[in-house]
């Protein structure tokens, strides 16, 4: 197991995550909108970018390392580098939010590194909820919005003077709720990220949950609890549902047959994948190319 799991972004480990605003400036903005009851079904993922959330319309309900947080219009929502999160549902109501995710040394420098590190390592600090107490933080995440939309003069310089601002804050509001800077390193959850790893790695083989604890270093029934405590599944559940968001990927962005689609993503026989991926989506792999391919065509 390699050791460089904080060096894996979304973007190698997911292919479908939003791209960075430039190849050497690794941080991605994306602006969503969500329909009445819409619900995303999506397993925890181990994302080692800082995310910050903030919710324009509406309210959204996200999931971070098993804990659970609602984020209402005009709040802000930053997940620490390296914990587990995904949506857990989204309100009746429509909700309309903008995200900013970048790498912790997407802007670097040696002063700032040595900060940052220290709050990445603490896993005491997993995320918080930036109540609507001034502009400061809009104003930040809307300029850098504005400027990857525009693209002035020297566009990158004022991106990286305004990311660092939101590092600074983040940092201020750290240092407040940890303030003796204590390092606190979850066995657990360092466990888990190495097992995530392994199955990152290696699903197109088969897996066992004895190789998954052994990468953990435990037990399989301790295995089993750290997953359904931090992610809601047993470890099997997760590599199902790993390699079947791995095959959406295939099936909306190439051509390849779905018995191809499902050998690569780890599935032998493709009436088991079929069957799966019906109980998981509610269509099949063919109708759900389909669709992807008349919404590319603009519904034609």
């Amino acid at each position: 197991m390699p050791d460089s799991m904080t060096e894996i972004t979304a973007h190698e480990r997911y292919p479908d995550a939003p791209a960075y605003i430039s190849p050497d400036f690794r941080i991605s903005v994306q602006e969503f909108e969500y329909q009445n009851e819409q619900t995303v079904k999506k397993t925890a993922r181990l994302y080692n970018e800082f995310f910050w959330v903030r919710v324009m319309e509406g309210e959204l309900c996200f999931e971070v390392d098993g804990s659970l947080l609602y984020v209402r219009s005009s709040e802000t929502l930053f997940i620490n580098s390296s914990h587990f999160h995904t949506f857990r549902g989204i309100s009746k109501a429509p909700a309309r939010f903008r995200i900013i995710a970048a790498m912790p040394d997407a802007v670097s420098t040696p002063p700032v590194d040595s900060r940052i590190e220290k709050m990445v390592r603490d896993d005491s600090f997993s995320s918080i909820v930036i109540r609507p107490v001034s502009e400061l933080f809009s104003y930040e995440l809307d300029a850098i919005f504005d400027l990857n939309r525009h693209h002035p003069d020297a566009w990158e310089f004022e991106v990286a003077a305004h990311y660092l601002q939101m590092l600074r804050q983040i940092y201020r509001i750290y240092r407040h709720t940890n303030p003796d800077d204590t390092i606190r390193r979850s066995i657990d959850l360092q466990s888990l990220r190495e097992m995530l790893g392994f199955i990152g790695e290696n699903f197109r083989d088969e897996i066992t949950l004895d190789q998954i604890a052994a990468t953990g270093r435990m037990s399989r029934s301790r295995c089993t609890r750290v997953f359904r405590r931090y992610l809601q599944e047993s470890p099997i559940e997760h590599v199902q549902k790993y390699r079947l968001e791995r095959s959406v990927y295939l099936i909306n962005n190439t051509d390849l047959q779905f018995s191809e689609i499902a050998g690569k993503c780890g599935f032998n026989q493709q009436s088991y994948f079929n069957r799966l991926f019906v109980r998981n989506y509610g269509m099949t792999p063919k109708q759900m190319r389909a669709e992807s391919l008349r919404a590319r065509n603009g519904g034609k």
